[in-house]
């Protein structure tokens, strides 16, 4: 009978992902940072009246807080489970201890 060998493929990280606080990429980390510089462009912008021959909305404060909280929540969310369950060793699998 042959074993099948039970072998765990490293994953390498995508470019555009913005790194966390543990030093890996994360999806809510980038997600946090993109809406932030948004928020932030859109604020800046409003400081002027028109732009060449684009005119600007002034900068609505309940808009944005609407359009960050879901985003920040996700990432406080995701940083509070990560900080309560921490992730097992993932070099090994369930059923490996025989296969080395």
């Amino acid at each position: 009978m042959s074993r099948k060998s039970h072998r765990i493929e490293r994953v390498t990280d995508s470019w555009m992902w913005v790194k966390g606080s543990d030093g890996h990429a994360s999806v809510s980390a980038t997600f946090a940072a993109g809406a932030f510089w948004i928020t932030s462009i859109v604020f800046l912008l409003s400081a002027f009246e028109t732009l060449g021959p684009i005119t600007l909305r002034p900068f609505d404060v309940a808009a944005c807080a609407v359009y960050l909280s879901p985003i920040l929540g996700l990432y406080f969310g995701r940083r509070y489970t990560e900080a309560v369950h921490p992730k097992k060793d993932e070099a090994t699998c369930e059923g490996d201890e025989g296969d080395k």
